[in-house]
């Protein structure tokens, strides 16, 4: 009989015990009963203590099966063929050796392959990478070395700690989830960055074209620029994860990791975006909304922004109407309504403002009011949420704009995404603290202007409807 068996036996003696005289108590029944709970407590103690043993045996019996497995990348299991566009004709050939069954046959939905499918190898590697990274794990590093994965690190400044850099072929899809996430950098216009500070240039003013008379002299036009600057700002996002790093748990430590960097970079995207009021809260950074109403404390002076006209309209959205919306839409000059031209508001004031205004017009089915509206469309263009426009009437508020951000947004992309890893903060609850850091920039450089005078009120390519004053 083992150890373990032994003690239940005992245990199970001393319960047979106690029972009659806890049925019957006596004096020295009771002083009994009392020695047998000691005696029960130490065999507890004894199982705890073969518990542990039998935990740190088989931790030891893992290491060593990891230690006798051949040196990663000598041989090919499971190999994948990953074609990555080098910008010629003959795509460059990348090939992952070395990936666990395990790996293959998971289900996550974070990375895609070039067909746009789950793509569980490519999650296993990035895992892997932040093994060999921020883990420090030498053979995760001598799996990277050997499929050709970088790991480069990362300091500027005076930090001494910079991190490292994620790979591009890891960052291309942490950005591609930034779009499914967000919607701020779906639909502005993109500009790379290769320095902290860009210069667009922007026509400002074109030539004019004019009748020639006989014997007069030719009469030149200008065409004239201005530019557009950008400044690459740091965002920081932290996050945590167990100290155990496990190898069999690479995709699902990639996976989460990437999910959760690029949706709160999306998130704060979207809200420097359409929300950034200048402050140190957006990095400095002035949205569209806050760009239109800064055109004039006079909202009847700003071309791109309609005032709403229902009974109550300063505090309550159920009495904007549909008429409103129709002259929302009626400012936006006609070169900016295209292909990504859109309403953007929050799903709350889709559901609660237009949606209703859509079932309320005539020709309304019992089907369209039991569903809801088949696409979410207003006069002709659709409608995109973002979470973070208004989600509750204020006054003198832009709950919703309608446009192309690309003609009048510029996001500059300074620099790919980076990572770096703390093992103090998370002492005392053994976690890695992960912070990933990127640099980009939002520039609102055209929303119209403002004028008391009519006739010289110019809209831009994205207007606004605001609430009431009162």
């Amino acid at each position: 009989m083992n150890k373990r068996a032994e003690i239940a036996a005992k245990i199970k003696a001393l319960h047979d015990e106690a029972n009659p005289l806890l049925d019957s108590p006596t004096e020295e029944g009771l002083k009994r009963i009392a020695e047998i709970t000691t005696e029960m407590d130490a065999c507890e103690n004894q199982l705890k203590d073969l518990d542990q043993a039998d935990a740190m045996k088989s931790r030891i019996e893992s290491q060593k099966r990891l230690l006798a497995q051949p040196v990663p990348g000598s041989e090919v299991v499971n190999p994948v063929t990953e074609v990555v566009d080098d910008g010629m004709s003959n795509g460059a050939v990348k090939i992952y050796k070395s990936i666990p069954a395990t790996a293959v046959r998971s289900r996550q939905n974070v990375f895609k392959d070039d067909n746009g499918r789950p793509d569980s190898r490519k999650a296993y590697a990035f895992g892997t990478w932040i093994m060999a990274t921020i883990g420090n794990n030498a053979r995760a590093k001598a799996w990277c070395q050997q499929n050709g994965i970088s790991i480069r690190a990362h300091s500027e400044g005076n930090s001494s700690a910079g991190g490292f850099l994620v790979p591009e072929e890891f960052d291309a899809d942490i950005i591609d989830l930034r779009e499914i996430y967000g919607v701020f950098r779906k639909y502005a216009r993109i500009r790379p960055m290769k320095t902290d500070t860009r210069r667009i240039p922007r026509r400002t003013g074109g030539l004019n074209a004019y009748f020639e008379g006989e014997s007069q002299a030719l009469v030149e036009s200008t065409k004239s620029w201005d530019a557009i600057t950008l400044i690459a700002r740091k965002l920081i996002a932290l996050t945590k994860i167990s100290s155990e790093l496990d190898e069999d748990a690479a995709v699902d430590i990639g996976a989460d990791l990437a999910r959760e960097i690029a949706y709160t970079f999306a998130k704060k995207e979207d809200n420097c975006g359409f929300n950034g009021d200048g402050t140190s809260t957006y990095g400095g950074i002035v949205g569209v909304t806050q760009a239109l109403l800064n055109l004039s404390g006079t909202i009847a002076n700003i071309a791109g922004l309609n005032r709403a006209t229902g009974t109550g309209y300063g505090t309550n959205w159920n009495s904007i109407t549909l008429n409103d919306f129709s002259k929302t839409k009626g400012l936006l000059p006609a070169f900016a309504r295209t292909e990504k031209t859109a309403w953007f508001c929050h799903q709350t004031f889709y559901d609660t403002v237009m949606e209703p205004i859509k079932l309320a017009a005539g020709g309304v089915t019992e089907q369209m009011i039991a569903n809801g509206s088949a696409q979410m469309r207003m006069l002709g263009y659709p409608v995109v949420v973002s979470q973070i426009m208004p989600s509750t009437s204020a006054i003198n508020q832009v709950p919703v704009v309608f446009g192309d951000l690309s003609l009048g947004v510029e996001l500059g992309d300074r620099r790919q995404t980076t990572l770096a890893m703390s093992t103090e903060a998370g002492f005392a609850t053994d976690e890695i603290w992960i912070r990933g850091t990127e640099r980009f920039d939002v520039n609102v450089h055209d929303v119209g202007n403002a004028s008391a005078t009519a006739s010289l009120r110019v809209t831009g390519p994205v207007v606004g409807l605001v609430t009431g004053a009162s």
